[in-house]
């Protein structure tokens, strides 16, 4: 007697999962529910449909969505992720609703109303290594979006994950957030910021050497070519020594401005 034939299918997958969603409910229960409602209502589910996805299986606060597409997939969870940075502003960071969203390319295996499959087993591995509003991606995913999205990717490196025999290589994509797996960083009043695009340099520790040949020193000869500004660690929880800032002449874009905030790399 054959063996009956199940229906597979090569698709582009989304997993996406509340980050703390026990927290929350353990919280406030009710307004966590709705908030989840809302979210999906306004943001999630509408960006699913505009770049064609369909949302096969819902486990509480965890989505499983399939594309015909890795770029329409992509493309909608950097726009989930931006539009919860944004719907988080002016709530309790306690309060914040975040997603990690991981991204495969793999077989989706159809069992009467359910889903299975090593592509979908690997998208759920990849979304719990992503940090809180971040998105990792497998290698087959890096490959196809390449630079079409203008995303850049930091490289993991293979890694070992459970119940999947062969290691994955992993990406986190940057979408503007902090692709290392640190999450979004986080102002004075607890409220995510987005990233700023401000001028940077380059940060040497200063020991005051006028040795040129050192790449920690200064000549002082040269000092009326360069300009400083120190900036302390206003959260008082940083031990390390203060840093120099060095803008390097030809980088120079004009008079220093002292409300110039420079962030460092």
């Amino acid at each position: 007697m054959c063996a009956e034939l199940l229906e597979r299918r090569l698709a582009a997958i989304l997993a996406a999962d509340v980050v703390g969603y026990s927290r929350l409910l353990e919280a406030n229960e009710e307004e966590t529910l709705n908030a989840l409602r809302l979210h999906r209502r306004e943001l999630f589910d509408p960006a699913v449909e505009t770049h064609g996805g369909h949302i096969i299986k819902i486990m509480g606060d965890g989505f499983l969505v399939e594309f015909g597409s890795v770029l329409s997939a992509a493309r909608c969870a950097v726009e989930i992720q931006r539009g919860m940075l944004e719907r988080n502003i002016g709530i309790p960071a306690d309060r914040h609703f975040a997603f990690r969203i991981g991204l495969n390319l793999g077989d989706i295996v159809f069992d009467e109303d359910d889903f299975h499959g090593d592509g979908i087993n690997v998208a759920v591995r990849l979304q719990a290594l992503a940090a809180p509003g971040g998105i990792a991606c497998s290698a087959a995913v890096r490959h196809e979006v390449a630079n079409k999205l203008g995303l850049d990717f930091a490289d993991q490196g293979e890694k070992t994950v459970k119940n999947i025999s062969r290691p994955v290589h992993v990406y986190f994509a940057d979408w503007g957030n902090v692709a290392c797996g640190e999450g979004m960083p986080l102002a004075t009043n607890g409220h995510t910021q987005a990233p700023v695009n401000k001028p940077s340099g380059a940060i040497l520790p200063f020991d005051g050497s006028d040795d040129v040949s050192n790449p920690n020193g200064y000549d002082e000869k040269q000092k009326d070519k360069y300009k400083f500004k120190i900036d302390t660690d206003t959260s008082g929880t940083s031990t390390d020594k203060v840093w120099s800032l060095i803008v390097k002449p030809e980088l120079d874009a004009g008079p220093f401005d002292e409300k110039q905030n420079f962030g460092l790399l």
